[in-house]
């Protein structure tokens, strides 16, 4: 999507200047794997036109392949618009993706053998609230990378604009079950999933609800939680200063996949917190660090000047 802020401390309805940008859960996620050094393919749909190229070439810029896309003529980029309030006032969001490009996206547009050939296959709950072709091709996508031997992992991120909590839970649970990995906020687990227990009691009825092996769940400025083997862990949260809200949740998601690609769970849960923190110090929904960010903020015990 495209993405357009105003500046902290102006409103929507009164702004005179945009921050522009690109943004999109799995738009994200694709980025912060390929700045982390993976090798990583972002599938989508999208306009023939400077606003869809812009897309491609920013993936392009930090290291995502781009050729699977498919590109079409006289369609329209899905767009949103943030408003970055200080407490009280809430972040808000406003849509404006109703018939966009990637809402479109059916079977004919994805190359089954690069999904059955991946070693990860990484989706959000967004893409099958967009539209019933959506859902049908996230359920097939699933399914099919699952019966590949693909590692599957499924974001719930609950966006209540796009779908009720009780469509998304019937939706997202046959999708959770074929998965390696979910997760979730604890938000998304009272909300969608109705589990509103302390951490370690709410991943194990999780595991119960979704039929699956391995569920970590965010839990804002306290880190995250996760149960993997039967076995619940617990790591907080690295001290930010938060610039902007979105794209956090994302970041940490691609921390967690390269845990589950080099068969360290705890390892990618902590990398993840890490990259979620930089997420939150930075405009826009992108991560734009490396490795070597990482490994300077998990090594860090105090803020100084870098010289």
């Amino acid at each position: 999507m495209l993405r357009l802020s105003v500046p902290k401390g102006e409103r929507i309805e009164t702004a005179h200047r945009y921050f522009v940008s690109m943004a999109g859960a799995e738009f994200n996620v694709a980025i912060a794997l390929a700045r982390m050094g993976r090798s990583v393919a972002w599938m989508s749909r999208l306009p023939n036109s400077s606003l869809g190229r812009r897309v491609a070439g920013e993936l392009g810029r930090h290291g995502v392949d781009a050729s699977n896309i498919t590109w079409v003529a006289g369609e329209r980029l899905g767009a949103y618009f943030v408003e970055q309030n200080s407490p009280p006032r809430p972040v808000e969001v406003i849509y404006d993706r109703q018939a966009s490009s990637a809402s479109a996206m059916t079977s004919r547009d994805i190359d089954w053998d690069f999904v059955e050939a991946a070693s990860v296959l990484f989706v959000s709950g967004i893409t099958p609230a967009l539209s019933d072709g959506c859902r049908e091709l996230t359920q097939e996508v699933v399914t099919r990378a699952a019966a590949a031997g693909v590692k599957v992992v499924v974001d719930v991120n609950y966006r209540s604009q796009l779908w009720s909590s009780s469509k998304a839970r019937d939706i997202l649970r046959p999708l959770c079950s074929l998965a390696s990995l979910v997760i979730l906020t604890r938000s998304d687990a009272a909300i969608v999933f109705n589990v509103q227990s302390e951490p370690s009691a709410a991943l194990s009825e999780l595991i119960d609800i979704l039929g699956v092996s391995a569920v970590v769940m965010t839990l804002g400025s306290e880190g995250a939680a996760w149960i993997e083997s039967g076995f619940c862990k617990r790591e907080p949260a690295y001290e930010t200063e938060i610039v902007d809200r979105v794209g956090a949740g994302d970041a940490f998601a691609a921390g967690v996949i390269t845990g589950l690609l080099d068969g360290d769970l705890t390892e990618g849960v902590r990398r993840g917190l890490a990259m979620a923190a930089l997420t939150l110090g930075l405009y826009g929904d992108t991560l734009i660090a490396d490795s070597r960010d990482i490994d300077t903020v998990r090594s860090r015990t105090s803020l100084d000047v870098e010289r």
